[in-house]
C-alpha cells in the first residue's frame, strides 16, 4: 500500500506541474476525475512489481520469474512490437482498447 501511495503522490505531482506548464492544457476540472485513475495504475504497478518479487522469494530465484513477467509483458504491450502486427488474441490479451 505505501508504493501505491507514493505512486499516486508522485503521478499527481507530475500532473500539477504539467497543468502550470506550456503545452497541452489540462482542463482545471480533470484532477478530481482523474484522482481515481492515477490510484488504480500506481497500485497496479506496485502489485506488478511486489508479485513477482513475492514469486523470486518463494521460488529462490528472483531473475527467473522477473524475466519471465518482462517477456510476458513486451510483446502483449507492444513496447517491442508494433501493436497492429500482433495477433488478435494477443492485443486482446492486451486489452487493445482501439
Amino acid at each position: 500500500m505505501p508504493y501505491a501511495l507514493n505512486g499516486t503522490l508522485v503521478s499527481a505531482s507530475v500532473l500539477t506541474v504539467a497543468a502550470v506548464t506550456p503545452g497541452p492544457p489540462v482542463p482545471a476540472d480533470a484532477p478530481p476525475g482523474l484522482a481515481p485513475v492515477l490510484l488504480v495504475a500506481a497500485t497496479a504497478c506496485a502489485v506488478f512489481g511486489l508479485a513477482p518479487g513475492a514469486l523470486g522469494l518463494r521460488l529462490r530465484d528472483v531473475f527467473l520469474v522477473s524475466n519471465a513477467a518482462g517477456s510476458v509483458l513486451l510483446p502483449l504491450t507492444g513496447a517491442a512490437v508494433p501493436r497492429d502486427t500482433l495477433p488478435a488474441w494477443m492485443r486482446a490479451a492486451g486489452l487493445d482498447m482501439m
